[in-house]
């Protein structure tokens, strides 16, 4: 017997008409990914009925969800339509900046066993949760956390399905693969920073179903962190008055296949120089949160094909 290996699994996805809907025909788009996480939650309901031999009576079906992380590396194109779901928004242009759109995804799962092909199709996906991380001497990575309605397995394609391969571009890196980093219109040395979108969707139960119907959206918390040598008070003094300040970061290192990633009101959060000792750094941590921006009317914005 054949067993699946998970360095084979070929990962795909589609835009959904409407929530929980297949789109006919069913065209793919391949996802570039290093790890998928997702997964059935099935929820269970026990009896309380009290009996003299101290057996419990049932264990009933309470429902379905499905919810797991999706990890991948930043590279040109590969994730744009992900970023849009993240967003709840549509590409305008090369501009995309966060909305109240509802993105629903179907994710596929295909695992080869020997001579079989296993299928796992989730549908009615949203992306909860969509997480940056820049780290030295590493590539830059993403992690979008997905809810959603239902798991169908298989063991072929869907009729008339298609698949268009993923992008190819090289994968970004740092220090390569960023371009800059600005907090107020100025640069530091920088050492790490996160990037965390959350769009706290909920579940929408019901008596008569055991799956959700179209999750219920939240308002969008845009935060995130940055670890920089301390080399001067000026951000930091910002930070302690509880000044806002426009963040932005370019990745990317060839001209028209960056990305511009822009907080254009970020609330300096509670900035720490952490604990001094001798034989180390003084290094700023810097939290963040992105809120409303009258100007651009956004929380959180990205720019492609930046030159």
């Amino acid at each position: 017997m054949a067993f699946a290996d998970g360095s084979a699994l070929r990962f795909a996805y589609l835009a959904e008409p409407s929530f929980g809907e297949l789109a006919t025909p069913p065209a793919f788009k391949l996802l570039r990914i290093t790890s998928s996480g997702l997964k059935t939650v099935k929820s269970t309901v026990e009896s309380d009925e009290i009996r003299a031999d101290g057996n419990i009576t049932d264990l009933m079906l309470g429902g379905y969800d499905v919810s797991g992380d999706v990890g991948g590396e930043l590279s040109y194109g590969a994730w744009d339509d992900l970023f849009a779901a993240a967003f709840k928004n549509d590409w305008t242009g090369d501009v995309l900046a966060n909305a109240m759109l509802t993105k629903s995804l179907l994710f596929e799962e295909m695992l080869e066993a020997g001579e079989n092909d296993l299928f796992s199709r989730f549908n009615g996906c949203m992306v909860n949760k969509l997480s940056f991380s820049i780290q030295p001497k590493k590539p830059i990575t993403m992690t979008a956390s997905i809810m959603g309605r239902s798991e169908v397995t298989g063991t072929a394609e869907l009729a008339d399905a298609t698949y268009a391969p993923a992008p190819t571009k090289s994968v970004m890196a740092a220090p390569r693969g960023v371009a800059s980093l600005a907090v107020a219109g100025s640069t530091f040395r920088v050492r790490s920073m996160t990037l965390d979108i959350n769009n706290n969707l909920r579940t929408r139960e019901s008596i008569d179903d055991l799956y959700s119907a179209e999750f219920g959206k939240g308002s969008v918390q845009v935060t995130g962190s940055i670890e920089a040598y301390f080399e001067s008070n000026e951000v930091y003094q910002r930070a302690l008055d509880h000044e806002s300040a426009a963040i932005t970061a370019v990745l990317g290192r060839v001209a028209g296949e960056k990305y511009k990633i822009e907080i254009p009101k970020a609330v300096l959060g509670d900035v720490s120089k952490g604990e001094r000792r001798k034989n180390t750094d003084v290094m700023m941590t810097l939290p963040f949160q992105g809120v409303l921006d009258p100007a651009t009317a956004c929380s959180i914005r990205m720019t492609r094909a930046v030159l």
